[in-house]
């Protein structure tokens, strides 16, 4: 497992990178800004008193990956969606960025209608660029394969008593979310510019109330049904709120777009069911990780049997199943 780097390794990794003294001067303060799975991220103050945002990679990364993701992100920064990118090196992954001075969102935020169109509106925004973004996503695919790979796996199986007369097993979902996957891939739009990880915390809104989009690594052309969905899905909103969010971001009559953005919020918990359960199968993990990765399995187990028996579940697949083929 990498250690939490130091201002001294940080340091020697941007002089390795031919960043600093050439590019920036050694900045005044540090600040670790957290880490996520896959990078350290820091924030720094140069001589010139800019407050700059330094991402460095925990792990190295292909030259491809960095470029895809500087290009998109410099994409949607001069369309304000994104802060700016200062530079990048493709060889060590690191990327330096605006630092953007406001508040990370959290699902409690996205109950404030005013904050929740704002989000909605930013990502509509982002999948209608006149651009084609570098790399492409296949969320559908990817699902599958981690649903083979679960089902050949030795892993136990997994129910859920409902009521004395209902009763939800592992192999009886995910024969209903296989299904859905292939409905979905029937009736699909085109392509579009993705942030593909938008989630609340990957959301900030500035001081002057303006939202921007952050972490930008994983963004290519995918599916907007399915990122309005994830954003949706982090929020945790009530019913109500989930309604009146599509309404921001679909045409009246837009059908087809709720329909399957619906599904797609049935099918992400499902897709987390798998992920925590492949988890619980690593066999470096400690008992306690392994059991801590199956408790979490379970609770995502129940969102998904209860999104299966909700009404407007069933008349969103009722819908795409009766619709005329594209």
């Amino acid at each position: 497992m990498a250690q939490q780097l130091t201002q001294d390794d940080v340091s020697r990794l941007l002089i390795d990178a031919n960043i600093l003294d050439t590019r920036y001067h050694t900045p005044n303060t540090w600040a670790p800004l957290g880490r996520e799975e896959s990078n350290f991220i820091w924030k720094a103050q140069n001589t010139s008193g800019q407050d700059i945002v330094i991402r460095v990679p925990k792990k190295p990364r292909s030259r491809n990956a960095t470029a895809s993701e500087t290009y998109n992100q410099r994409l949607a920064a001069a369309h304000d969606l994104g802060p700016h990118v200062l530079f990048s090196d493709s060889e060590t992954g690191i990327l330096v960025s605006d630092f953007l001075d406001g508040k990370t969102i959290t699902p409690g935020d996205c109950a404030v209608p005013s904050i929740r169109r704002d989000i909605l509106l930013a990502a509509k925004k982002l999948h209608k660029l006149p651009h084609t973004f570098q790399h492409t996503h296949s969320y559908l695919t990817g699902l599958r394969k981690r649903a083979q790979t679960y089902l050949d796996s030795t892993a136990p199986s997994l129910s859920l008593q409902v009521d004395q007369h209902t009763a939800y097993t592992y192999p009886l979902v995910e024969a209903r979310i296989i299904q859905l996957t292939k409905l979905l891939e029937i009736n699909r739009p085109a392509n579009c510019p993705c942030h593909s990880d938008l989630v609340t915390h990957n959301i900030q809104q500035r001081k002057d109330g303006t939202i921007q989009f952050i972490d930008w690594e994983l963004s290519g052309m995918g599916d907007p049904h399915e990122e309005v969905a994830n954003f949706l899905w982090s929020a945790t909103l009530s019913t109500s709120d989930l309604r009146e969010a599509l309404d921001v971001y679909f045409a009246p009559d837009d059908f087809f777009g709720r329909a399957r953005t619906v599904l797609f919020l049935g099918i992400i918990p499902f897709d987390w069911v798998l992920r925590h359960g492949l988890k619980s199968l690593e066999p470096d993990l400690s008992l306690k990780a392994r059991q801590s990765a199956r408790k979490r399995q379970k609770r995502r187990f129940r969102e998904v049997c209860d999104m299966l028996s909700l009404q407007s579940f069933a008349r969103a697949q009722t819908y795409l199943e009766k619709r005329p083929k594209p």
